[in-house]
């Protein structure tokens, strides 16, 4: 008998040491999630073009933006905003194609998944993608000539005596 109650005994002090290691590893693992949140909120913070500020300063001032969402005389003011702001930048179609008009347009076009917005844009996006990928191509390329003219400098420097480094021509003609 005492044996059983020495094994029970056993098991419950083993349980409460896995159940509070456990406890603590998932603490742990909250707390970097919560940082990596805030860290990655600060980043998309950072990376935000001023019209995106703009737009942000827009619904805290209105409430955020499930209040604009839900009040059709601020989405009518958005599509207002939106429509003076892309007559200023890009004539009557703005930066991304055609801008919606009227208020169910609006609705429409929020209700659209990512899936299908990814789908529109993804000539756009490939044409885009394709000159960044041609500059960085240009950009290794130069990179490669600058860094073959430094290796050629070094090993012609390595096979060169002594008096053909000097670079002062003065010099060199009084040394030699």
């Amino acid at each position: 008998m005492t044996h059983k109650s020495n094994l029970e005994s056993d098991l419950q002090i083993h349980i409460s040491i896995t159940v509070t290691n456990t406890s603590d590893t998932l603490a742990s693992v909250n707390e970097k999630v919560t940082a990596m949140t805030a860290m990655i909120g600060m980043v998309f913070e950072k990376m935000q073009s001023p019209e995106e500020k703009e737009w942000a300063a827009f619904a805290r001032q209105n409430g955020g933006v499930e209040r604009v969402l839900e009040s059709d005389d601020l989405m009518r003011k958005v599509i207002e905003k939106q429509k003076s702001g892309a007559k200023d930048e890009k004539g009557p179609t703005g930066k991304y194609g055609q801008l919606p008009t009227t208020l169910a347009e609006f609705e429409r076009e929020l209700g659209k998944d990512v899936d299908t917005v990814l789908a529109e844009n993804t000539k756009a996006f490939e044409q885009k993608f394709g000159a960044v990928a041609a500059s960085l191509r240009e950009v290794n390329v130069t990179i490669q000539r600058q860094s073959d003219r430094v290796i050629e400098e070094v090993l012609a420097g390595m096979h060169a005596g002594p008096h053909e480094r000097i670079l002062d021509k003065v010099l060199s003609i009084a040394c030699s």
